[in-house]
């Protein structure tokens, strides 16, 4: 089955995604891919605290913030360059 849903971008580049969507999801956190016919994929992050623990030997009195900022980079940075 194959489903359309519909939403706005906002100024700010935020769009809200619909309830439906979110529940197949699963996830706090998506990646999107952009494949080679410009088509966006977007793809649960299944396991947040994962994605994290290649970097617990650089967080020792960092706030987690600080951290999650830090691995989100470095993910991206590695993924996209």
């Amino acid at each position: 089955m194959f489903t359309t849903n519909t939403t706005k971008i906002t100024s700010k580049g935020q769009v809200t995604i619909p309830k439906s969507v979110r529940d197949i999801l699963g996830s706090d956190f998506i990646t999107f891919e952009i494949d080679e016919n410009n088509k966006v994929i977007i793809n649960p992050v299944r396991n947040a605290r994962g994605m994290l623990s290649k970097y617990k030997d650089q967080i020792d009195n960092i706030p987690f913030e600080e951290i999650r900022e830090l691995a989100w980079k470095r993910m991206i940075d590695e993924k996209y360059k």
